[in-house]
């Protein structure tokens, strides 16, 4: 599940997981042996950048002292956090490596930014954003790849 761990939903897991493991006075150590991973993969999975499976979530819950509604809780987030995001159906137009931020910028709440320059995306109109496109792309291939890239 490497490169899916970088959404809102698995950082909260990661931050979750982190707390249950402290209140339950269990060490990473104890943790990896447990479920049978490394310490590194423990680690990877509190900060949210690695996505443990939902029998392995279950299995730390157990190990923790979680009660049923927390874990089923926890194991919702694990299948949010591998949830691809809505962004995905844009076949390509968004790269991968900036999931990250369109993925914490649909979870924001409030968005502060102040531009001289250029408007921001979201405020853009669909001309605004073609002439932008038009301007700024080196190869923009065709009508067809400017509409998806607008879209």
């Amino acid at each position: 599940m490497k490169g899916v761990g970088k959404t809102l939903q698995a950082r909260q897991l990661g931050r979750h997981l982190k707390e249950l493991r402290k209140e339950a006075g269990v060490s990473v150590e104890h943790a990896a042996d447990e479920l049978g991973v490394s310490e590194p993969t423990i680690y990877r999975f509190e900060a949210g950048t690695s996505v443990p499976r939902p029998p392995d979530v279950t299995a730390l819950c157990a190990m923790y002292g979680v009660d049923q509604d927390l874990t089923e809780a926890l194991v919702s987030l694990v299948k949010e956090a591998n949830a691809p995001g809505w962004w995905r159906s844009y076949n390509g137009a968004i790269p991968r490596w900036f999931d990250t931020f369109v993925s914490l910028e649909s979870a924001a709440v409030r968005i502060q930014a102040y531009e001289t320059d250029v408007i921001l995306g979201l405020l853009q109109t669909e001309r605004y954003a073609e002439t932008l496109i038009e301007l700024g792309a080196s190869a923009v291939d065709g009508a067809g790849d400017l509409a998806r890239r607008v879209e």
